[in-house]
């Protein structure tokens, strides 16, 4: 009885190690998903201060299937002008400009955010109206002017995130865009020049300028319609867009690297170059 017992025993034992031989034997594979692509929604978001949105992140696999619950990280570049939470809230913290970037599986993807200054806040505005300023007139950083009926007999100067809203306006110097927000002239006319550099939108109609107007690397809207420039219009390395051009009359008008590239036409010119040859 005990020789039989342990006989069984040991031919038991045999049958498990041979089973977990096989188990150990046996082959797993493990697929893994690679992150090919990143894209947040909305491309741009424009705020108010304190104003919050939220933006989201599509997540693609290297053949471009589009991957659900995947992990999401969101950072900001510049945590002063905005901030954004885990969930993709954004909010507004001052004006200015910055990135919001949605990162997975070693890839990210951004969108850029501009933080206007509220206007409803003490010293975010002006409004001027049927007035003659001697001097040059500065529109500090950050701050909307309205200007109605003005004449100025220096230079119009706007600051870093300022806006510049003005019809009816006379300078007899130039107008200075730096970094700008917004630049709106609206049946005008500027004895000098209009330059607008690194800023964001720009309109310019019906409006008369007695020597240049160059607009370049500004991230907006440009729209300029039935204005008279004596000398060269001109439009550089600007993006976003849309960028439109109408019955303008000037001496020169060109257009380079904008992207998109301006539309319109019906616009006169002694030399077309560029991307506006055909406008």
């Amino acid at each position: 009885m005990h020789e039989a017992s342990s006989s069984r025993a040991f031919r038991l034992l045999a049958g498990v190690i041979l089973a977990a031989s096989v188990v150990a034997c046996e082959t797993v594979v493990i697929s893994m998903v690679e992150v090919g692509d990143v894209e947040v929604f909305p491309p741009s978001i424009t705020l108010v201060e304190g104003q919050a949105d939220t933006a989201s992140a599509v997540i693609r696999e290297s053949g471009g299937v589009q991957l659900s619950g995947a992990s999401v990280t969101w950072s900001v570049d510049d945590p002063e002008i905005a901030s954004v939470t885990a969930e993709g809230v954004v909010e507004g913290r001052a004006p200015g400009t910055t990135v919001v970037r949605a990162s997975s599986g070693g890839v990210s993807g951004t969108a850029e955010v501009t933080v206007l200054f509220d206007t409803g806040t003490a010293g975010g505005s002006c409004d001027i109206r049927d007035e003659v300023l001697g001097d040059d007139f500065e529109i500090p950083a950050y701050t909307r002017c309205t200007l109605t009926n003005v004449r100025v007999f220096g230079n119009v100067r706007l600051r870093e995130g300022s806006g510049l809203v003005a019809s009816y306006l006379t300078v007899y110097g130039r107008v200075e865009a730096n970094a700008a927000q917004e630049l709106s002239l609206a049946d005008s006319r500027i004895i000098g020049e209009v330059q607008a550099e690194k800023g964001r939108n720009v309109t310019i109609r019906n409006t008369f300028v007695a020597r240049k107007v160059e607009l370049k690397s500004n991230r907006g809207a440009i729209a300029m319609a039935d204005n008279t420039v004596l000398e060269t219009l001109r439009l550089e390395d600007n993006r976003i867009g849309p960028f439109s051009l109408v019955r303008n009359t000037s001496q020169a008008l060109e257009c380079k690297d904008n992207d998109p590239a301006p539309v319109g036409g019906g616009n006169v010119a002694s030399q077309k170059s560029g991307q506006c040859s055909g406008l």
